[in-house]
């Protein structure tokens, strides 16, 4: 049975178990939101190069942007 931890509640402190769960769980929330923000950023990143290597007549081949 999960039990709910009220984190304002100054009467009851969580015990460790219950923060080492919350605290993973936060971390693997912020990594796949940082895996999200990177792939949207590198997208767009890539989109822009292209237009501004089209704009100039460029060849973007020589244009590396890491993955």
């Amino acid at each position: 049975m999960k039990a709910k931890v009220d984190l304002l509640d100054c009467s009851r402190e969580p015990s460790d178990e219950q923060l080492e769960k919350l605290m993973q769980s936060v971390a693997t929330e912020a990594r796949a939101k940082a895996v999200l923000a990177n792939t949207a950023m590198m997208c767009t990143l890539r989109k822009q190069v292209a237009e501004v290597c089209s704009r100039y007549h460029l060849s973007n081949s020589r244009i590396l942007i890491a993955t």
